[in-house]
């Protein structure tokens, strides 16, 4: 490593840049000058660069870490200080991986560093092994402190990006060799120097926690464990993979995303089941739609050879209409047929009517016997509706005819007959609306 510069007493508090002068805002970003958060007595040991590399959107941390933030780890208080952004690039992706190494100094002086790769986190200090090992020619395992580790990765890391307050100089462009070791160690090494550290895995709701950041900022994206990426050359990825077993590294996360899941797949029926609701009362309404333009009453004997009533107006041409018949029949076991057709006002004797309807209106009665047990029952249906589509506006008339016994059409009541215009037909809401109930119910 370079060796250590002194350095002037304030730099930028949103950018790290070095201050000589007597101005109170950054030459480099606008932001406010400060003192150095380093202490005086500390400050031959650490090296501020003067202009750091310019972020760009692929070098901004992911977090909402920044320097100058305060933290507490091991019950120590520290402080960001400096920030280092590599990249590593992979031969088999054929692509380049960023993340972040965060310098932290705590209020005696210790030095820790905080790993933030696409929100896996690890918190590092280093350390003087009791066995020395050369690693550009470790063997695997490699004897360290006593134990066997396995090498995990071996490479070269590439430094993007510097800023801040840190303990050496560094140098864009500037490639550091790294082992990872199993158990959480690992060696950084150039020609002049190797260096030992051991880390721990902090999950991202501790590292928010304890830099006092809300955790709802922490975006859902970094629970999420699958690794997507938009194509070949793209850098960062749209979903995060917390552990390299592609399970979730910790129980709130874990269940946050249980509640997201289960609160969509509870939206989607309970949307089916209010839809059809809807639906189901909106055809009921249609039902109660349109305008009553003829109303007359009818004896069924009359109507036995045919009876021509109307002249009917009829004004709402290419919508639906309707015409209802309703009457009364004794539950005698009797029943008569009857034929309602809509005929034009210039040949209303003519055979062939522009619209019919044939229903049958009957009573039955009986007794079922049930276990000794006889029960008398009647039934009845008198009434009937049909729909027609108007082409044309103009008087119409409508021409009723029943057929069956003298003895039944006589002792049957009236026949009352209505014609509604502009009607909404509903009935295939009503059944949209009754499939959306059974679908709702299926994935309930």
């Amino acid at each position: 490593m370079e060796g250590s510069q002194n350095m002037a007493g304030k730099f930028c508090g949103k950018c790290g840049a070095r201050h000589d002068g007597t101005g109170k805002f950054c030459g480099v970003c606008g932001g406010p000058v400060a003192d150095s958060v380093i202490d005086k007595s500390q400050q031959s040991n650490f090296v501020q660069p003067y202009l750091p590399s310019a972020p760009g959107p692929l070098l901004n941390a992911k977090s909402h870490l920044k320097i100058n933030l305060e933290g507490t780890f091991k019950g120590e208080t520290y402080k960001i200080i400096g920030r280092i952004k590599y990249s590593v690039y992979d031969r088999d992706d054929k692509r380049s991986y960023l993340w972040d190494e965060w310098l932290l100094l705590s209020q005696y002086g210790r030095q820790l560093w905080l790993s933030e790769d696409e929100w896996k986190f690890q918190l590092a200090s280093a350390f003087t092994p009791k066995t020395p090992f050369d690693p550009n020619i470790a063997p695997n395992p490699v004897m360290l402190d006593d134990q066997a580790r396995y090498i995990l990765e071996k490479g070269k890391a590439r430094i993007e990006h510097y800023e801040g307050e840190l303990n050496y100089k560094p140098d864009t462009g500037e490639e550091i060799n790294f082992l990872d070791l199993s158990d959480g160690y690992s060696v950084e090494w150039n020609e002049e120097e190797i260096k030992f550290f051991k880390s721990d895995t902090i999950v991202v709701e501790e590292v928010y926690k304890a830099f006092n950041l809300n955790p709802n900022l922490i975006p859902v994206e970094a629970y999420q464990n699958k690794v997507q990426y938009e194509d070949e050359d793209e850098e960062i990825p749209k979903s995060i993979d917390i552990r390299d077993d592609n399970s979730f590294y910790h129980y709130d996360a874990e269940m946050l995303l249980k509640r997201q899941t289960a609160h969509g797949k509870k939206n989607v029926p309970f949307t089916f089941l209010a839809c059809g609701i809807l639906l189901i009362f909106f055809s009921l309404y249609c039902m109660q739609t349109g305008k009553l333009v003829f109303n007359t009453s009818l004896l069924p004997i009359e109507c036995k050879d045919g009876k021509i009533v109307g002249p009917v107006k009829l004004t709402k041409a290419g919508t639906i209409h309707v015409v209802r018949a309703e009457g009364s029949i004794a539950s005698n076991n009797i029943s008569y047929d009857i034929t309602m057709e809509l005929i034009d006002e210039e040949d209303p004797d003519s055979d062939i009517p522009l619209w019919g309807k044939e229903d049958e209106f009957w009573g039955e009665n009986g007794v079922e016997i049930d276990e000794g047990q006889s029960y008398p029952w009647s039934e009845t249906s008198a009434s009937t509706k049909s729909f027609f589509l108007l082409s044309e506006d103009g008087d119409y008339y409508l021409r009723v005819t029943t057929e069956g016994q003298d003895s039944v059409l006589s002792q049957s009541g009236s026949i009352r007959i209505s014609i509604y215009e502009g009607v909404v037909l509903g009935r295939y809401y009503f059944w949209a609306g009754f499939l959306l109930i059974l679908i709702a119910i299926f994935i309930f």
